[in-house]
């Protein structure tokens, strides 16, 4: 019989997902990872999912159908099974991936031909079920990689005279750092604050300001890349100027 259940498991214990919490138990009410299981045998899928898989927020599903059914950005990842009810999780995994999918889908056959199928139809990696103690970590590794793809991606365009907008991060003696976005900070020197002349530092903007800079220098090395920035109005000027035009 087809089935579809949808459960927070917390110490063990199957929590229907719709349940009210205790306004005390915050801690517990958020999974650290929305997963979408496709696998027909139930008294297997609940039991790896008890033993391996508590404390995330697990729907799972026994058909092609219902894997298609479901709403996809709902999910952090996927476990797909081979032999379905009604035909071969390589077609869920295609599904997937022509709808856009790109979170990890793990293949969880036990047979390495089932594996090999949902690898050429765009599974990220394969584990077989005698190994599913090692999904979990499997599964975090994966995320971490997709998340650093994406923060490269996503990086902001920088070079000498480019002008950028980031949140002042913290405020130190020297200076103060500019998160950027996508794990990527600049450094304001206190000489790089501002165009006024004061006898003594000029203030820095508080934590969490909203601040334009013009970037004055990148230097990429094997600690990582140096950006320094300036906020003086000379410099802002200086790098609006030097843009090509549009």
């Amino acid at each position: 019989m087809p089935f579809q259940r949808t459960c927070l498991l917390l110490g063990g214990r199957s929590v229907p997902w719709h349940w009210r919490l205790p306004q005390n138990a915050n801690t517990l009410a958020r999974p650290t990872m929305r997963i979408l299981f496709v696998e027909n045998h139930s008294v297997f899928a609940e039991t790896v999912i008890t033993e391996f898989l508590h404390g995330y927020g697990v729907t799972l599903v026994g058909t092609c159908a219902e894997a298609q059914a479901v709403e996809l950005k709902s999910f952090d990842a996927v476990l797909v099974d081979y032999d379905l009810d009604d035909g071969k999780g390589d077609a869920v995994v295609r599904r997937l991936r022509e709808s856009g999918f790109q979170g990890p889908i793990v293949a969880v056959s036990s047979h390495d031909d089932g594996n090999a199928a949902l690898l050429t139809a765009g599974a990220s990696v394969a584990c077989k079920k005698s190994r599913f103690r090692e999904v979990p970590a499997l599964l975090q590794q994966l995320l971490a990689d997709l998340g650093n793809r994406e923060a490269v991606r996503d990086r902001p365009a920088l070079h000498a005279g480019a002008v950028v907008t980031g949140t002042v991060y913290s405020v130190l003696p020297f200076g103060f750092f500019v998160n950027l976005g996508a794990d990527t900070f600049g450094l304001v020197r206190v000489v790089d604050i501002s165009d006024v002349p004061t006898l003594r530092p000029p203030p820095s903007p508080a934590v969490g300001t909203s601040v334009t800079c013009a970037v004055l220098h990148v230097e990429s090395g094997s600690s990582g890349t140096r950006v320094s920035l300036s906020t003086k109005e000379s410099a802002l000027l200086a790098a609006q100027a030097e843009k090509p035009p549009a």
